[in-house]
């Protein structure tokens, strides 16, 4: 299908092409530059029109970015499809196209002018007025509002051609009236009074809650509408409250939703004047309601078609005429296809009202409406039918002409909406009537059936039974009895009276209690039949005694029967609850002065009981003692109760430090020094150097303090030698004498050590 003629890129500068708009099998477009491509996809458009079947609904794709749906991938957003700019409201509440302020028609304050383009709104809009479009103009409502609170929201000029598109590819989109406002008018309105071409193309969004027509078209104009809704609109005392088509106007409906709009004329759509069309090929009238005629549609134009779509649940007041559809005298509705023209209703509700789908008005002159089957109807449900003069058994009433007309149609097509006329054949004219049933009996189980067109009517007769007899039986402990009676073989009518049965003889009840006694059973058996009555109940139970640290919980449970036969059964003292068992609290640890033992102790926090327990320590000394250390220890406390922590104390000083051990007269030296030295640890006090006494020639050289010696005692400086009186004789030396002269130099040597000696120590 080539539906998206509207797309044009925001460079070209071209007008874009209208939709067709269609008219009794013919098409009519105004724009003069088509290209060939675009007119043979327009004319294959146009024969499925005239062919088309119910099941045949125009298949079009997004009309800018040529996708699937407006919610096609090609349709990200509006920036990277052909929409050419934003419409909008500045702070001052005055309408702004792409940032500029828009045009006013003919300097008035209500009227903004929108000049040929492809827009989509920014935001909601409060107008006081409303918008004139003007040429070919595209508008996505991009899930908002345009609300107007004076006369018509969307108009156009008397007399320009104009396109006008609308679509909403964010859906919640509206076209309405502000929710305060007082004044009437339509949510689009074309209104051609110049011969000029103005069209109307709505794809989605939602015109709704106006005080007028959603859409009205006047002279020369069209609707085309593929989806959407037109919903919540009241005329009050005017045609059509969804879509008015008016005189010369044309209407093509593919789907979409036209429900719960109100008029006293065509609640849903109201066709007027000889040259207004309405063709229906898909989507929804329903839910619509008319104070005078025409609930669904009101027609008074000969031109109404419905090939598919379906036209439910509408209705008109029980004073009205036509929940469904009402055509005029003289007039025809043209149907084919998949119709459903059902569950219409007349009447304050559809619960107390009457059926009302199809009203067939009739004049003074005999002249009555008429369907007209076009083509094949393959609906299921049938299309229901009332007639503005009542048909008699004798002088029915043709509700249905035309050459398609098969004897099937009777039954699977139609159906009259009061049950006492039915549909029939007649096969000389070619048409199907309304008769009055006649003829037949009706029986306990069905109603009568019609001698002319064989269906069933009237009432039941509850009293035409087909009786049989049955013989009395007594009762017995295990079965009820009755007395002879009769029943209809047809249906459930019966004279039969039970008798009830015989008592039993039971025996001693027995009562089984449940394992956490919170039911009790009892039973009793019948002493003839074995028959077991039983009940079990659910025990009351009362605490008689709370659980405490060292109590239990003690419960009395009773059962008490609704079967008087059964004694109340009672159980008392049972544990439901063990004791609680103690609460302590916080732990104290309590130490003996010398750590030799420990006492832990904690007390229950409900009762004050108290609970202890005083071990001996085990002591391990983790330092012994010497001449400057104590000796160290760690104790712990090791309990039986797991209650109790282990308690540890380290680092106790159980024995002081010996001190040190000096002898007072025995030194210690060396060299340099002399000090005193502890015999156990070794430490050295009084340290010193040595104070020394100079050698002398019978001791070393002496400290004053420890008596320690350094060196050796002085020698003497001459040599004396005395021989004996035979050498001195013998042996004396001579002068030259080598053994004189050497006595000479030791002298001489010894003298000079000892002038040494006495210039060092002076």
């Amino acid at each position: 299908m080539c539906a998206s003629v509207f797309a044009r890129a925001k460079t070209d500068t071209r007008a874009p092409l209208e939709r067709p708009r269609y008219l009794r099998g013919a098409y009519i477009m105004n724009h003069k530059k088509l290209l060939l491509t675009l007119t043979l996809c327009l004319c294959a458009l146009l024969c499925m029109v005239v062919t088309a079947s119910a099941s045949e609904v125009s298949v079009h794709s997004h009309l800018i970015c040529k996708g699937t749906t407006c919610t096609d991938p090609a349709h990200a957003s509006h920036n990277d499809v052909t929409f050419e700019k934003a419409i909008t409201m500045n702070d001052n509440g005055v309408l702004c196209i792409g940032g500029t302020e828009a045009q006013k028609y003919d300097g008035q304050n209500y009227d903004y002018i929108l000049q040929e383009g492809i827009y989509y709104l920014d935001g909601d809009l409060i107008l006081h007025g409303g918008i004139q479009v003007s040429g070919n103009v595209t508008l996505c409502l991009n899930g908002h509002t345009i609300s107007n609170n004076y006369s018509h929201v969307i108009q156009t000029p008397w007399n320009k051609d104009v396109t006008f598109t609308l679509c909403d590819c964010k859906g919640g989109g509206k076209i309405a009236h502000a929710e305060n406002s007082s004044s009437t008018g339509m949510g689009v309105n074309l209104n051609n009074t110049s011969g000029k071409q103005q069209i109307f193309v709505m794809y989605n969004g939602c015109i709704t809650q106006n005080k007028g027509s959603g859409v009205y078209l006047y002279q020369n104009t069209s609707f085309t509408m593929y989806g959407g809704s037109i919903t919540k609109n009241n005329v009050d005392g005017d045609f059509g409250g969804g879509v008015y088509v008016h005189n010369g106007a044309t209407f093509t409906m593919y789907g979409g939703d036209i429900t719960k709009n109100k008029a006293d004329y065509g609640g849903g759509v109201s066709t007027s004047g000889d040259t207004a069309n309405f063709t229906m090929y898909g989507g929804s009238i329903t839910e619509n309601h008319a104070n005078k005629s025409g609930g669904g549609i009101y027609s008074t134009s000969n031109n109404i078609s419905i090939y598919g779509g379906s036209v439910t649940n509408n209705s008109v007041t029980k004073t009205g005429k036509a929940g469904g559809i009402y055509v005029s005298s003289s007039d025809t509705l043209t149907v084919g296809g998949n119709v459903n023209i059902s569950g219409n209703w007349k009447g304050d509700s559809e619960e107390s009202g009457s059926k009302n789908n199809v009203y067939l008005n009739g004049n003074t002159s005999g002249t009555s409406a008429a369907i007209v089957i076009e083509k094949e109807l393959t609906g299921e449900e049938p299309i229901g039918v009332t007639t503005a003069n009542a048909p008699t058994a004798g002088n029915p009433v043709t509700i249905v002409t035309g050459n398609s007309i098969k004897e099937a149609y009777k039954k699977a097509s139609f159906q009259a909406d009061n049950a006492a006329y039915g549909v029939s054949y007649d096969g000389t004219n070619k048409v199907l009537q309304l008769h009055a049933h006649t003829g037949g009996t009706a029986t306990c189980k069905a109603e009568a059936v019609c001698t002319t067109c064989g269906q069933p009517y009237g009432n039941i007769n509850p009293n035409n039974h087909a009786l049989v007899h049955h013989e009395a039986k007594a009762p017995t402990c295990t079965a009820k009895g009755w007395e002879a009676y009769d029943t209809c073989s047809r249906c459930d009518y019966t004279t039969k009276v039970e008798i009830p049965m015989a008592a039993h003889t039971y025996g001693t009840p027995t009562y089984v209690w449940a394992a956490d006694n919170a039911s009790c059973t009892a039973t009793r058996t019948c002493t003839a039949c074995q028959h077991v009555e039983n009940e079990t109940v659910n025990t009351q139970k009362q605490v008689t005694q709370n659980r405490s640290c060292t109590l239990n919980e003690l419960s009395t449970f009773t059962a008490t029967f609704t079967n008087p036969a059964f004694v109340q059964q009672i159980r008392e003292n049972v544990t439901t609850a063990d004791m609680t068992g103690h609460s302590y609290g916080a732990v104290s640890y309590t130490w003996a002065t010398d750590n030799t033992n420990c006492k832990a102790e904690h007390k229950c926090t409900a009762c004050q009981h108290v609970e202890n327990e005083t071990v001996n320590t085990q002591k391990q000394v983790t330092q012994n003692r010497s001449c400057t250390l104590n000796e160290l220890s760690t104790f712990t406390a090791t309990f039986t109760n797991t209650a109790f922590a282990r308690q540890t104390k380290e680092n106790v000083t159980t024995a002081d430090m010996t001190g040190h051990t000096y002898s007072a007269t025995e030194w210690e030296s060396n060299v340099d020094n002399h000090w005193h030295e502890c015999s156990v640890c070794h430490t050295q006090i009084d340290k010193a150097e040595h104070n020394w006494k100079d050698a002398t020639y019978t001791a070393p050289k002496t400290c004053t303090v420890c008596g320690a010696t350094q060196g050796e005692p002085l020698t003497r400086s001459y040599y004396y030698y005395a021989p004996s009186a035979a050498e001195n004789k013998k042996d004396s030396p001579k002068t030259a004498d080598p053994g004189v002269l050497l006595y000479a130099g030791l002298a001489l040597a010894s003298l000079t050590g000892l002038a040494c000696t006495a210039k060092k120590r002076h």
